[in-house]
């Protein structure tokens, strides 16, 4: 017996996937942590519906043909019943656009009109593929180039849902419009008889925020910055100190000169993301010397010695 579960499953499931992959990549990669939640989740977001919208396109026809059999049978995808595959990008979007096309834009179900394709392609390719490319800067540390590809993709999202919605109330006064506001096809009032249009929202409001939150980022990142390495410096004195067993002088050396080696490189790093931070991280280095200062010299065979000095 193949197992089943109803279309509203399908999206929680998807959904839960998608946001417990994501945190774990936030997680491990260091890259990512500079970047605020909210700008992280919905640029990883807007790469998935870009996969969403390209299964769309390429299976358009197959989805004009599910769309009419829910208006044909009164139905609706949240309560109709499917195989957990359809859990899969490419598969869920095959059901979400049929449910779109059949009871909130049906321009999306006509076979010979290529409006919702040119919405959902370019979509797809300007938002979703240019927010990739965002966060691939992001990952190789251009951060340069991460702002600008982060910019035009949500800048392009926004202009996208305005231009499309726009569109759609012309498109309910048009009497020889399929989406005419008439008896066979109700809106209601404010589109509550069409309430599945109200995720339009989401790609008006959330590239707002998004354009706000890059377009001030040095604050952010300054921010950030300085709570990571605060992170880094009590992460690294206690992972050197435990390795501390000896307790003698020259282990103490050692453990300075780890822990600096290690910001240093952490610095390197990173240096993209916090330019021009120099001297904040220069006054977070002479913190950490006062937990034990150092003064090195050499001996006749060039050996390290040291003077522990109070402070």
């Amino acid at each position: 017996m193949i197992f089943k579960v109803c279309g509203v499953a399908i999206g929680v499931l998807e959904l839960f996937i998608f946001f417990a992959t994501t945190k774990v990549i936030k997680n491990n990669i260091t890259a990512f942590k500079y970047i605020d939640n909210f700008s992280y989740y919905w640029l990883c977001f807007t790469v998935l519906t870009g996969i969403w919208e390209f299964s769309f396109v390429y299976n358009y026809y197959d989805i004009n043909d599910m769309s009419q059999n829910l208006i044909t049978n009164n139905e609706h995808v949240w309560t109709n019943s499917y195989t957990l595959d359809y859990v899969l990008p490419y598969k869920l979007a095959r059901i979400f656009y049929s449910e779109y096309g059949a009871w909130a834009d049906r321009e999306y179900m006509l076979s010979d009109n290529y409006w919702s394709r040119e919405i959902e392609g370019t979509h797809a390719f300007l938002c979703g593929f240019f927010a990739l490319l965002g966060m691939i800067n992001r990952l190789e540390h251009i951060n340069r180039k991460y702002l600008i590809f982060i910019v035009f993709s949500m800048g392009n999202q926004l202009m996208n849902s305005i231009l499309y919605m726009g569109q759609y109330f012309l498109q309910m006064q048009d009497k020889d419009n399929i989406n005419y506001n008439d008896d066979d096809f109700p809106a209601g009032f404010l589109l509550y008889k069409r309430a599945f249009m109200y995720v339009n929202i989401f790609w008006s409001l959330m590239p707002t925020i998004v354009l706000y939150k890059t377009l001030n980022a040095n604050k952010y990142i300054e921010k950030d910055t300085e709570k990571d390495i605060e992170k880094d410096i009590e992460k690294d004195i206690d992972e050197y100190t435990d390795k501390d067993t000896d307790k003698d002088t020259n282990s103490d050396i050692d453990i300075l000169y780890l822990i600096e080696k290690d910001i240093e490189e952490d610095i390197k790093k990173d240096i993209d993301v916090y330019e021009n931070k120099y001297t904040y991280t220069q006054e977070l280095i002479k913190k950490l010397k006062t937990i034990s200062a150092k003064t090195l010299s050499y001996d006749e065979d060039n050996i390290y010695t040291a003077q522990v000095v109070n402070v």
